[in-house]
């Protein structure tokens, strides 16, 4: 059973199709770490489970999603000893933040977008991980 490890990624298991929803609409489902922690562990699972035999992705609220959640960069930023540090934490950060991208990619089964108001940064990236994009009117990328 694919589970989230925390909320701001919700997923859903429903008739062989697996619903995962950004779900940080406060902040524009900007990523932070505990979103990147969940998508990673949920697109690492996802292979492992047979009843998944088609993945949509969707942002909670108006947007997709509008990139990284910058205010958490700079608290990084301002808790890290100085530039090396925090250049040190965020080249760690980079290959976790990719790696859902390319199991996305990797997968076997179709996976979809469905994009409403923002896909920016990351989320322009993790989109164009999909095979499909489903924009709606007001999508913006």
């Amino acid at each position: 059973m694919i589970e989230s490890p925390n909320d701001t990624v919700q997923v859903e298991l429903n008739n062989h199709l697996l619903t995962i929803t950004l779900n940080r609409p406060d902040m524009l489902n900007a990523l932070n770490r505990d979103m990147t922690t969940a998508l990673g562990e949920i697109t690492e699972s996802i292979p492992k489970e047979s009843d998944v035999r088609v993945v949509l992705l969707q942002g909670a609220g108006d947007h997709f999603m509008a990139g990284g959640d910058l205010k958490e960069f700079q608290v990084m930023r301002e808790n890290a000893v100085d530039s090396k540090a925090f250049a040190k934490k965020f080249e760690k950060f980079v290959p976790e933040a990719q790696a859902p991208i390319r199991r996305l990619r990797s997968l076997r089964q179709p996976v979809l977008a469905s994009v409403r108001g923002s896909a920016a940064g990351y989320g322009f990236s993790l989109m164009n991980a999909c095979d499909m994009v489903i924009a709606a009117d007001n999508a913006v990328f």
